[in-house]
């Protein structure tokens, strides 16, 4: 887990440019989140960032994230909102000052919606969370989230299941990172 800490900030707060992208594709049960979270721990402390998103399946949304926070001591000064329920009760989520707001894939159409015509966003990070929910180009989701992308300077992918069927679906998913620059 060290060492994915160091790869995070090497791929993103060390990235010259300024944005920077890194993907976690690690086995499950390794570590992923607490990993991440101790990440944001020291970009928060660094004073690279103070807010981020996470996108995850629902599942992992209400269960995983919120006990990884809660349940290791060094994370609890990092303040969290789950946007899920009713389209009042995320409104309401969304404007609740924390470091992280945390929402469900489907819910990414509506965060965009909910963003249009914001210049700037209010979270310097992103993770998505089985970053291979996003591996159709086409899909709804999909576009929704690259029209936010390119105004998160940090971005982190994580997936315990990166094998595509084709290249076609690693693209997306790399493309969430550097917005195409690596795979050309």
């Amino acid at each position: 887990q060290q060492e994915g800490i160091k790869f995070l900030h090497e791929r993103t707060s060390l990235n010259p440019e300024g944005k920077g992208g890194a993907g976690l594709l690690w086995d499950c049960g390794l570590g992923k989140s607490t990993t991440c979270l101790e990440w944001m721990l020291q970009m928060k402390e660094y004073g690279l960032a103070n807010r981020f998103l996470i996108v995850a399946p629902l599942r992992v949304v209400t269960n995983v994230w919120p006990r990884e926070i809660v349940e290791w001591s060094n994370f609890r000064s990092l303040s969290y909102s789950v946007v899920h329920g009713s389209a009042q009760v995320r409104r309401k989520r969304l404007a609740t000052q924390v470091n992280i707001h945390i929402i469900n894939r489907e819910g990414i159409p509506w965060l965009t919606k909910q963003l249009e015509g914001r210049k700037v966003l209010p979270w310097q990070a992103i993770i998505v969370d089985e970053s291979t929910s996003f591996k159709t180009w086409s899909a709804a989701r999909s576009k929704a989230l690259r029209k936010l992308i390119p105004r998160i300077p940090y971005r982190v992918i994580l997936t315990g299941t990166p094998t595509p069927n084709t290249l076609a679906d690693l693209y997306p998913q790399a493309w969430l990172l550097d917005e195409g620059a690596a795979l050309g």
